[in-house]
């Protein structure tokens, strides 16, 4: 087989994946409500003709609600997903023109459980214990680890990295050390891993 037969192929069996993967999406839908950008519940053929700005609320066969905001029908502004059957946010993301410009998911009480903030050449991620007390906070610059912060349960700072340089300290939600990582240039140099209970 030649190499455009190949890629034939190849691109029928996407094409055929992701038509069943929608067919399967579409079977978890119960319901979708569009609401214009003033606050007034309107139908699809009124939310493309009065310019897709607004939200799309969307409920599944799971009990998850996922709510979109969009802005002349490209993402704009929050975007939520709950947990099933419930009233709580377990993602929420922040979209600029289409972009996403920042990510937090939730606990099941609600309280923040890790946020990520899109920078043009890096990303900003602070983790929380479920307790709302800050784990850790993480500079990432070209993939880089330039700055951070990393907290016990107890909200003492007991780890750090300062210009690429220094010790990443991973816990789990019960403040337990699960690996100490020697940072150097931005990069892992060195990895020890504890047992629980152990550090």
């Amino acid at each position: 087989m030649t190499f455009r037969g190949l890629s034939t192929t190849f691109l029928a069996l996407s094409l055929l994946v992701s038509c069943q993967t929608s067919k399967n999406q579409d079977k978890n839908i119960i319901k979708v409500s569009y609401v214009h950008r003033y606050g007034v519940p309107i139908t699809e053929a009124d939310w493309s003709t009065l310019g897709k700005t607004g939200e799309i609320e969307t409920s599944l066969k799971s009990g998850v609600r996922i709510t979109r905001s969009y802005k002349d029908g490209v993402l704009d502004g929050k975007s939520t997903t709950t947990y099933p059957h419930s009233e709580v946010v377990q993602k929420e993301e922040t979209f600029k023109d289409g972009l996403l410009a920042s990510l937090q998911k939730n606990y099941t009480n609600g309280t923040p459980q890790e946020q990520v903030d899109f920078l043009k050449d890096g990303k900003v991620i602070k983790v929380w214990y479920e307790s709302g007390t800050p784990k850790s906070v993480e500079t990432l610059n070209s993939n880089l680890l330039s700055e951070a912060q990393y907290f016990n349960d107890k909200h003492e700072m007991d780890a750090r990295v300062i210009n690429l340089i220094g010790t990443r300290k991973i816990r789990d939600n019960f403040g337990r050390v699960i690996t100490v990582d020697n940072i150097v240039n931005g990069k892992m140099a060195l990895q020890t891993t504890f047992y629980p209970n152990q550090e």
